[in-house]
């Protein structure tokens, strides 16, 4: 296994790539002014390029956009993401 896949397998393990309910709550207020301030309009088309477990876009959803989409390198994010029933990634 090379240094490089190491890394991505200790990041990976330890929890840091991971959505939960924890991180959604202490990001929550931070996620919202960025989109209330920076965001007007519901219909907006939204690409979060390196979206990670999808944790931005969850909150987009949550406030009622849904012209959302993800995308990350990473297919093990993806489907943390698609666990938590964020599809558009």
């Amino acid at each position: 296994m090379s240094s490089k896949e190491k890394l991505f397998e200790k990041y990976v393990s330890t929890g840091q790539s991971g959505f939960n309910h924890y991180s959604s709550i202490k990001w929550s207020p931070y996620f919202e002014n960025v989109i209330n301030k920076n965001i007007l309009d519901k219909n907006s088309n939204i690409l979060d390029i390196g979206c990670g477990t999808g944790s931005f876009l969850f909150h987009l959803k949550k406030l009622g956009f849904y012209n959302t989409y993800g995308i990350d390198i990473s297919q093990e994010q993806i489907n943390v993401a698609h666990n938590y029933g964020i599809q558009n990634i």
